[in-house]
This record gives C-alpha cells, structure tokens and sequence, in this order.
C-alpha cells in the first residue's frame, strides 16, 4: 500500500515539475517577445537619428553657398541639432531599457537552466525510483 503511495506521489511531483517548466518557459517566451519589442524601437531610433545626420550634412552644404544664406542655415542646423540631441536622449534611454530588458531575461534564462538541471535530477530520481520499484516488484514476485 505504500509503494502505491509514493507513485501517486511521485506522479504528482512530476506534474507539478511540468507545470512549473511550463511556466517557466513561457515567461521566457515573453521575455524574448518584450526584448524583440525594445529592439525594434531602438531600430526605429537609430534610423531617425540616421536622417538627422543626412539633414546636417545638408544643413552644412547650404552654409557654404552664400552668406545671406548662412545664417538662415545655422539656425536650421541649430535647430536639427537640439532635434537630434533630443532624439539620442530617447536613444540613450532606449539603450538603458533594451540593457535592463536582456538583464532581466538573462536572469530569466539563469533561472531556466536551473530549472532544467533540476528537473533533470528530478527525472533522474523519478527514473531511479521506478528501476527500484521494478526491481523490488520482480523480486517478490
């Protein structure tokens, strides 16, 4: 009566081993989808800050045509500046986020891996335990 027991035990064990893993792994999943997420947006960044540049580079093409133009131009460029230092402020804080994001999904991972390695020693333990009880049962026969 025992030995059936502890199969019910162990079964039980091992489904909540499987509920746990499954848990698990779909926290990484939105982990990953968040982490693709704020890569996009820095990927959007950049490529505003991309045309920014190409605006200066104008900018500064326009100020080597004539000195009436000149001044109109440096303030276009002025003002394309503090865009473009606004716009690799929100880069800048991008970044921060896109670095705390894959911290945490680093940890995530660390922490499924752990899990894995326990549920291996679990199943390990479980497999060894029903090798026994087989064992145990042919012997008694």
């Amino acid at each position: 009566m025992q030995s059936r027991d502890e199969i019910g035990q162990l079964a039980a064990d091992f489904n909540d081993m499987t509920e746990n893993l499954r848990g698990l792994i779909q926290r990484v999943g939105a982990s990953a989808e968040h982490v693709a997420a704020t890569s996009e947006q820095l990927t959007a960044s950049a490529e505003q800050t991309s045309k920014a540049t190409e605006q200066i580079a104008v900018t500064m093409q326009e100020v080597a045509t004539g000195t009436d133009e000149q001044a109109r131009t440096v303030e276009q460029a002025s003002e394309t500046v503090t865009g473009m230092s606004t716009r690799l402020q929100q880069i800048a804080a991008s970044t921060e986020q896109v670095s705390a994001t894959v911290k945490e999904a680093s940890q995530i991972i660390a922490q499924g891996n752990q899990a894995i390695g326990t549920a291996i020693t679990q199943m390990s333990s479980i497999s060894d335990t029903q090798a026994n009880y087989r064992a145990d049962r042919s012997h008694s026969g």
